[in-house]
C-alpha cells in the first residue's frame, strides 16, 4: 500500500511500477493499475483505467481505481 497523498510514497510506487514492467518478461506481469492508470504486456503503454464497477477513473475512490496500491496480474 501507497500513500497517494505522500508525494514521496506515490513516487516510490513508480518506482516500484516501473521495476515491474523492466522485469515484467521474467516475472510473468500480464498488467498492472497503479494511480488510475493501466499498463499491459500487450500493450506497453501506460493509458487511464476504466472501470464501471469501480466508477474509474475516479481519484476520490483511492482502492477501487488503485492509487493506493499497484494491482499486478501475472500469466
Amino acid at each position: 500500500m501507497f500513500n497517494p497523498h505522500d508525494e514521496t510514497s506515490v513516487a516510490r510506487g513508480w518506482q516500484v511500477a516501473n521495476w515491474l514492467i523492466a522485469h515484467q518478461a521474467d516475472l510473468g506481469v500480464r498488467y498492472l493499475i497503479w494511480q488510475g492508470k493501466y499498463w499491459s504486456a500487450d500493450n506497453q503503454t501506460w493509458s487511464t483505467y476504466q472501470s464501471s464497477a469501480y466508477g474509474c477513473p475516479n481519484p476520490n475512490n483511492l482502492t477501487g481505481c488503485h492509487y493506493d496500491h499497484i494491482h499486478i496480474s501475472m500469466y
